[in-house]
């Protein structure tokens, strides 16, 4: 009588962890790879495809189905907390993108309010302890896309 329970967990199907359910008609074809830890995808009206990176990254990427290397267009990392669920949190483009060309980026700020960053680098020996632990804030800021000779570049504007 014991035997047959463990026979039954057993002989239960596995999926592995990961393993996409798709629908018929759905096919899982990876179209930019090589990324960082990937929190926001945003697509512009021309195509352009946006990624951000958890550690404080933007890379743009030429419009799908071949967006080829991509190119970063912002790197904060500098100034990001980019420890467990800390970092770049989030992206979003203007609403007129390109015609109004604001990125606006949501961070965890790597120095506590009236501090400047870096504080922690990344680094945090007791995010809970006594006397608040590592103590942070958050910023969004408003980035404005500019067009150089070395290709497009990011200047803050605001935050």
């Amino acid at each position: 009588m014991r035997v047959l329970p463990i026979l039954l967990v057993l002989a239960l199907p596995v999926v592995a962890y990961g393993d996409p359910i798709l629908l018929p008609g759905f096919e899982d074809v990876p179209v930019i790879e090589g990324l960082s830890e990937p929190v926001a995808v945003r697509f512009a009206a021309t195509g352009e495809v946006f990624v951000a990176e958890k550690a404080g990254t933007v890379k743009l990427f030429s419009p799908l189905p071949n967006p080829g290397p991509g190119v970063v267009v912002l790197d904060i990392r500098d100034q990001v907390m980019d420890y467990q669920d800390r970092g770049l949190l989030g992206l979003a483009l203007h609403p007129s993108y390109p015609d109004v060309p604001f990125v606006y980026v949501l961070y965890t700020y790597d120095a506590p309010p009236g501090f400047t960053a870096p504080v922690w680098n990344d680094h945090c020996d007791n995010p809970t302890g006594i006397g608040g632990g590592c103590v942070v804030s958050g910023r969004l800021v408003r980035y404005t896309m500019a067009s150089g000779t070395g290709g497009p570049s990011s200047s803050t504007s605001g935050s």
